[in-house]
């Protein structure tokens, strides 16, 4: 026992009494048995001090300690078989587990308690239940999210059951936890709406207080900051007056949160005053984590409203703050934040010093995200110190731990997923940007489907890539031995930079690195992938920058080409907005507008693509430019579609590029003709009757006779589900409301009324043997105001996702007459053996031509009933009726 040994002590204290009793000798019996129950004694206290000195280590972030305390009561309660006790263990040893990172460890010891209190039966059922949603937060950080799910909605229907509301409330809001995690805001919200019914009818005002902010959180992560402060101020004065330390926590919690949304504002006064309050109360309540945060935040903002020494004296106190309790990952917040304010005032060598003191912490405590913001951070400060070869090093050294990582995102909290998220985008146009500008094109593009990657990432916060795209950016070898320089020398960062032999490096960096860059594997890979698309086919990767727009194209026989274009974003922006509200309104004299993009975007490179012999682009357009239809530009003479296919990519280490096997098409054509009303989030959308969609895939299944059609009712999930596997074009004449930035805001609505959401398509629908998904829809790819158009690349990753190759959808609203047009020419050329993409240019040349008349239009229309009203123009070859189609994928 005075060992430590104590499963050896208590074996020793058994024999005895067992002897004892064989010799039957009452004095001996009486002996040992005491002996016994003294050992059992001192054990007994020896875990509970062992239990209660864990309990103080954790509060003073001494979570190793913490641990090895708790292992230690564990294993003596176990030894003395408590299972109360052991259960009061495991739930500390799962808390701290999980608050430190350790998921894999949490699971374990969650299961052990739930296997614990399974014993105990059916009245052990009110203890189980929170145990599940513990079990499913820490399935969701290991990235296992079915069973996450599955095992809140147990604990919610097991509240039900029983009836007990406030229990069905903690279950709502830890599902709607959850959606939010997942970028599943409308799912969120509506679970936490469902809580605060209950919480308020309950009379819970804590409760109350906690799900509003939960609903202003998933209203601020979806942008409407005056959605997030109304539901923030609701819940200000529902804890006023407790007692309770949580209210007070509470309380603090939600000026803080105000103080974040009035900043989004740009309402800096209000955002200072709401901080402050804030930093009062986590002071009263002695709460130094929150303290440092919140003195943080105040630096920041002062930072912002350029006074540098406030700035300063907030940051360095929230420093020395988080050092005094030991939170390294906030010190290293700390550091980063404070070289942020050295660099906005121009003092590069303490910023430098701030930001290698930064990544020093993260990689000590393996903080993957904060290495990257570090990375990022020095290669900032050397890009404005005129040092771009050294800033390169550093800003692919950022991306490839980002690649690392990319899976991981959903581990952060809300705050430093939202920053990370922010800077990891930032890192790729940089690193492009700083790429292009020393000509070192092969590496940029490298960098520009990373970029694509990591778009679709932040839209649909789930965008894994695919092998290509983990490996991240290569690093030349000069780079190489420049990191290994940095990396270990034990000189200060701004004196190691300015050394002689880094400064060497350098010199020789830029004297090979063009050349250097053309010997790289992703060369090689590049130009391979490009021949697999067809021999007279340029990729296209146009990049928009504050000062300029960027034009890298590369061919598969041809070095790749850079053409920078002296156009602001801002006056680019101007000229598509402007395009495409000609081409909405069939403005007759939109020629003008489509010239000027032309020379923009297309003149620039014309003469190499001509020298190539290229008659198909392959387009990765970027940001605002994913609303421009290649198509519909002019050169004063023709039309773009009349001198080239076009296929959009969502990126090329994304697109399938295997020979399509289908030579026999199997069509499953779907119609829905009626008026629905559909709520999203807190809005009712009227989708108008679509008249002429049945006639339209009644057309198409005599083009193509191997044809199953599903109209209204029977266009349904269930149906949908059965005929998927077996179809190899999916055509779906119906609406689509594709919203930017919102993947579960952007529908597709089904024929029953139903509907399912661009993030619901992977999990529920499969296309094995699909070569086509074709939305003939009146509202897809924009669902209102231009935002960066990821919401169109969106929906074609998705059908990549679930197996289709290649997938067709809309810019924008057209007529519903003029759709089916256009589809029953696309489906003829298909007929003839045409691939997609020449397919799609085939019909745009037949409307340009003429060659599509109303006439042909209202034959085709003949199915549909007499008394439907809508007149047929009379003029279709204006682009507003061929260029809104895009064909996404691999449709070559």
């Amino acid at each position: 026992l005075r060992a430590n040994n104590y499963a050896k002590a208590i074996e020793m204290q058994e024999r005895a009494v067992r002897l004892a009793q064989e010799l039957n000798d009452n004095s001996l019996m009486f002996e040992a048995g005491s002996n016994r129950e003294e050992t059992y004694s001192v054990l007994r206290g020896m875990a509970f001090d062992q239990f209660q000195q864990g309990i103080q280590q954790n509060q003073t972030n001494q979570f190793t300690a913490a641990i090895q305390s708790w292992e230690k009561a564990l294993q003596i309660y176990r030894l003395l078989q408590d299972p109360n006790r052991e259960e009061d263990v495991l739930k500390a040893l799962g808390d701290v587990y999980y608050r430190i990172g350790n998921y894999a460890r949490a699971k374990e010891t969650q299961e052990q308690l739930l296997a614990i209190v399974r014993e105990r039966g059916d009245a052990a059922q009110t203890s189980e239940d929170p145990l599940r949603s513990s079990l499913g937060y820490t399935e969701k950080e290991l990235g296992n999210y079915t069973p996450a799910i599955a095992q809140m909605e147990q604990r919610l229907a097991t509240a039900r059951a029983n009836n007990n509301f406030m229990d069905m409330a903690a279950a709502l809001d830890s599902l709607g936890h959850m959606y939010s995690t997942l970028g599943n805001y409308a799912k969120a919200i509506e679970n936490h709406e469902k809580s605060l019914a209950i919480v308020q009818k309950d009379g819970d005002r804590l409760r109350e207080a906690a799900v509003l902010s939960y609903l202003g959180n998933a209203y601020y992560d979806l942008g409407d900051y005056g959605k997030a402060i109304s539901y923030y101020k609701q819940g200000l004065p529902t804890h006023q007056g407790s007692k309770l330390p949580q209210a007070h926590s509470m309380h603090a919690s939600m000026l803080g949160l105000l103080g974040n949304a009035y900043l989004k504002f740009g309402e800096y006064t209000t955002a200072i005053n709401y901080h402050e309050q804030r930093l009062a109360i986590r002071r009263l309540i002695n709460d130094q984590q929150g303290e440092a945060n919140t003195l943080a935040r105040l630096g920041t903002i002062y930072g912002i409203l350029g006074k540098q020494t406030k700035a300063i004296e907030y940051g360095e106190q929230s420093l020395a703050t988080y050092r005094a309790v030991n939170d390294q990952a906030g010190e290293s917040n700390a550091l980063s934040g404070l070289g942020g304010i050295y660099e906005a005032f121009g003092n590069y060598a303490k910023a430098l010093e701030y930001y290698q003191k930064s990544l020093t912490i993260s990689q000590k405590i393996k903080s993957k995200p904060r290495e990257v913001v570090a990375f990022a951070d020095i290669a900032s400060v050397l890009q404005k110190q005129k040092q771009p070869e050294l800033a390169i090093v550093f800003y692919k050294q950022s991306i490839n731990v980002s690649e690392v990582i990319r899976r991981d995102t959903h581990r952060l909290d809300r705050e430093l997923q939202a920053t990370y998220t922010v800077r990891v985008a930032e890192n790729y146009r940089k690193l492009a940007d700083l790429l292009l500008q020393q000509n070192r094109i092969i590496e940029a593009m490298q960098v520009l489907d990373l970029l694509k990657v990591q778009d679709l990432q932040d839209f649909l916060k789930d965008s894994q890539g695919k092998e290509m795209t983990q490996k991240g950016v290569s690093l030349i070898p000069e780079e190489t031995e420049i990191a290994q320089t940095l990396q270990t020398s034990t000189q200060s960062l701004p004196t190691v930079v300015s050394s002689t032999r880094i400064q060497a490096q350098v010199q020789n960096l830029q004297k090979t690195a063009v050349s250097q860059s053309l010997k790289l594997n992703s060369y090689q890979n590049l130009q391979s992938r490009i021949k697999k698309l067809g021999k007279n086919v340029a990729l296209f990767y146009p990049l928009i920058l504050d000062d300029r727009l960027e034009l890298v194209i590369l061919t598969a026989d041809r070095p790749p080409i850079r053409k920078p274009v002296p156009i602001t974003k801002t006056q680019l922006a101007t000229a598509i907005e402007t395009f495409r509200k000609q081409l909405q309104s069939r403005d007759p004299l939109i020629q003008p507008s489509a010239q000027a993009l032309y020379q923009r975007l297309i003149q620039p490179i014309e003469a190499e693509l001509k020298v190539a012999g290229v008659n198909t682009i392959a387009y990765a357009p970027d940001d605002i430019m994913r609303y421009v239809p290649l198509a519909a530009l002019h050169d004063g003479t023709q039309w773009l579609a009349e001198r080239y296919q076009i296929n959009y990519l969502t990126a090329l280490a994304l697109t399938p590029l295997e020979p399509d096997p289908n030579t026999n098409p199997r069509v499953l054509a779907a119609a829905l003709t009626e008026e629905h009303k559909i709520k999203i989030l807190d809005k009712t959308y009227t989708f108008p009757a679509l008249a002429f969609t049945k006639p339209e895939v009644e057309n198409l299944a005599k083009t193509l006779p191997n044809t199953t059609t599903l109209i209204d009712r029977t266009f349904n999930r269930s149906n949908l589900s059965k005929a998927l596997p077996s179809s190899t074009i999916i055509h779906l004449a119906t609406h689509g409301h594709f919203v930017p930035n919102s993947p579960d805001q952007s529908i597709i609505l089904l024929g029953d009324g139903s509907t399912i959401s661009l993030r619901e398509i992977e999990q529920q629908w499969k296309f094995p043997n699909v070569s086509l998904v074709v939305l003939s829809a009146c509202e897809t790819a924009i669902g209102g105001k231009l935002g960066n158009g990821i919401e169109i690349l969106g929906f074609g990753y998705q059908m990549q996702r679930t197996g289709s190759r290649a997938s067709i959808s809309s810019l924008w609203t057209i007529d519903d007459g003029g759709t089916q047009g256009f589809m029953n020419s696309f489906y003829g050329n298909l007929k003839q053996g045409t691939s997609p993409a020449a397919a799609i240019q085939q019909v745009q040349r037949d409307f340009i031509q003429g060659k599509i008349t109303p006439q042909d239009i209202q034959l085709l229309r003949a199915g549909a009933s007499p008394d439907i009203p809508g007149g047929i123009p009379t003029d279709l070859t204006h682009p507003f009726y061929w260029a809104p189609f895009i064909l996404i994928g691999n449709g070559l």
